[in-house]
């Protein structure tokens, strides 16, 4: 799977989702595509300039890993991913 990902030579996979739909997001894990990651929060970039914002934000969501070239294994350890530019 993800032939293309893999000649990139991409290690993981990941996303985010809130916490109201983890019930649902654990049935999407269960068939073995993804993992669920906790205790990690997200830096991203915001898509819209807000003078009275900072340009970055924090978030505290589900973490959604699907190991592409490495195994759950090497997933580095920590609490932050920082995430070059906004959300997709």
């Amino acid at each position: 799977a993800y032939p293309v990902l893999h000649q990139l030579g991409v290690p993981f996979a990941f996303g985010t989702v809130r916490h109201a739909l983890r019930n649902h997001v654990e049935r999407f894990c269960r068939a073995g595509l993804a993992n669920i990651v906790s205790g990690v929060r997200v830096r991203s970039t915001r898509p819209d300039v807000h003078p009275d914002l900072p340009p970055t934000r924090l978030e505290d969501v589900l973490v959604l890993v699907s190991p592409i070239g490495r195994s759950m294994d090497e997933w580095p350890s920590g609490t932050l991913i920082d995430r070059n530019g906004p959300e997709l």
